[in-house]
């Protein structure tokens, strides 16, 4: 049986400009820090191409930021919160609503570092909701063991009963998601478990180039109808 993961930022929604106005509205807010000296927040564009650089948030804040670990927990707590007052439109990318019609059937479930409440309410307001079983926000995960970590991956895994004689998708737009499915692939294997974890790289929403990825992708989508025909024929 099949069943798809999906991150959601970059894969399923375009949130970047979203992303780029709370994390600027929350250094504004919470540091002294003046953000024309933090090339990464200077514009839009340097935002976009600097995010795939990072591994996950936490180390945004941590290498591009100067924050302790301490701090970032405490930046972390104020995601929810910032994300929800941001009224930045955050739409689905162009045929994901017909890869979601076409795979309502199976489990589909979404692992993000996003709020989970930031996730209902854009689906929300994009009218998908109905096709996702399970949510794995950041606050379901313990704060110190995001993506990569499989943490959040195993927990889905186990909450819906999928540790054996399934085939599982896992679909993100950046490296990290790839070595999250990886990890996650290698607990189950170390736990005998007949499950398989195959990962798709989502390359329709940014420009990067899997060239240098140390770990790369079972297969790759430039378009989300890519994601259909890999799914069908596998």
């Amino acid at each position: 049986m099949k069943a798809l993961f999906w991150d959601f930022d970059g894969t399923l929604v375009d949130s970047r400009l979203k992303n780029y106005q709370v994390t600027k509205k929350i250094i504004e807010d919470t540091t002294d820090k003046d953000l024309s000296n933090i090339p990464f927040l200077k514009t839009f564009e340097n935002y976009k191409h600097g995010i795939t650089r990072f591994t996950n948030w936490r180390d945004i804040y941590i290498t591009a930021f100067g924050f302790s670990d301490a701090e970032t927990d405490q930046i972390g707590l104020l995601w929810t919160e910032y994300q929800l007052n941001d009224k930045t439109h955050t739409p689905l990318f162009s045929g994901i609503k017909e890869v979601l019609n076409n795979f309502c059937h199976f489990t589909n479930v979404i692992i993000s570092q996003n709020s989970k409440e930031n996730i209902l309410q854009v689906l929300s307001e994009n009218e998908i909701v109905s096709p996702f079983n399970t949510i794995i926000g950041f606050e379901e995960v313990d704060i110190r063991k995001q993506k990569p970590d499989p943490a959040g991956f195993l927990k889905c895994i186990d909450d819906l009963s999928l540790n054996n004689n399934h085939c599982i998708y896992y679909i993100g737009d950046h490296e990290t998601d790839v070595i999250f499915a990886n990890n996650a692939s290698q607990v189950l294997k170390s736990m005998k478990s007949t499950t398989t974890i195959l990962s798709i790289g989502a390359f329709y929403g940014n420009d990067q180039s899997i060239s240098d990825w140390k770990i790369k992708p079972y297969f790759v989508a430039n378009t989300p109808n890519d994601i259909i025909q890999i799914i069908s024929q596998n």
